[in-house]
């Protein structure tokens, strides 16, 4: 399916998908409503995410404002009301099915998003919480224990970074091989994806405790798409294309940010900590490395 749009309908398709989410499970029903009955015209409130969404159907020429007779009264906010245009019930439908639009489809309508700092650095506090790394011996220092959780914060930094990366990575193979027509590759592809989400890949390749969330729970407050975004498309059996298209597209940048954050260098330096820490972190960095290879190879 292909739209031919001036830089107006442009701008309308995009606010459609970046309004989607606002909508209520009521505004969506009102709208498969209308499109079964010919003779139907929805009303709804000014400034609302459903009048947005039949607004910018307006701009699109897929639907039109209609003016009943209403009393002369002071009402807000004022109602306003819509009929799908015969373009509109032609299109509408291709656009919903093509775009995978239904309650709990996310998009995305500005910018790449990057990963806030404060919310990365809460983030990785949370998941510290959830899966510690063993009680320090009794006579450990405090500078060796201020060391050892700071390695710690690290680890899970860069752990689910490495889901990220990941993630983004096998999405552009799986889009990939389905271009060049290797639907088998493709399906494995996304098969093995959703294995290593499901194990933990990210926290067991740097030997890290699994945490008692879903890696998808796990990433969902640094707000580059890994969260339901992700999840409510990816182990559908059978989704629409233009799903990992967009997600690509939308928050794939996404992942630079929170690479540069897990692989940051901290602003100042740690008490010198004894030689076993610093051998342990030179091997959970070496983990990394190996693991991301293994991973690469092993999906060519």
């Amino acid at each position: 399916m292909e739209f031919h749009l001036s830089d107006a309908g442009t701008a309308a398709i995009k606010s459609i998908l970046g309004n989607w989410a606002r909508l209520s499970a009521g505004d969506i029903s009102i709208l498969t409503a209308a499109l079964r009955d010919p003779n139907a015209q929805i009303v709804t409130s000014e400034g609302s995410a459903n009048f947005r969404l039949w607004a910018d159907f307006g701009r699109l020429r897929w639907a039109e404002r209609v003016d009943p007779f209403l009393p002369d009264v002071d009402i807000a906010p004022r109602p306003a009301f819509f009929a799908l245009t015969p373009d509109g019930r032609e299109w509408v439908p291709k656009f919903l099915a093509h775009y995978d639009l239904k309650q709990g489809t996310f998009y995305t309508e500005n910018d790449p998003p990057r990963v806030d700092p404060a919310a990365y650095a809460r983030t990785v506090e949370v998941l510290a919480g959830s899966c510690p790394d063993g009680p320090y011996p009794l006579n450990m220092t405090l500078s060796a224990r201020a060391q050892l959780r700071s390695l710690q914060l690290r680890r899970i930094g860069l752990a689910l970074a490495a889901f990220a990366y990941d993630t983004r990575e096998s999405i552009a193979a799986f889009l990939g091989h389905l271009d060049g027509g290797r639907r088998e590759e493709a399906d494995r592809e996304i098969q093995a994806l959703r294995s290593r989400i499901r194990h933990h890949w990210a926290f067991r390749h740097l030997d890290l405790p699994p945490p008692p969330l879903t890696m998808h729970e796990c990433a969902d407050g640094l707000g580059i798409g890994l969260g339901d975004e992700l999840a409510e498309w990816l182990y559908t059996p059978e989704f629409r294309l233009a799903r990992p298209m967009a997600w690509l597209r939308q928050y794939g940048p996404g992942v630079e940010s929170l690479q540069a954050l897990a692989t940051e260098k901290p602003q100042t330096e740690a008490p010198a900590c004894p030689q076993p820490l610093r051998t342990g972190f030179c091997a959970f960095a070496s983990g990394l490395v190996r693991a991301l290879v293994r991973d690469h190879i092993g999906r060519r």
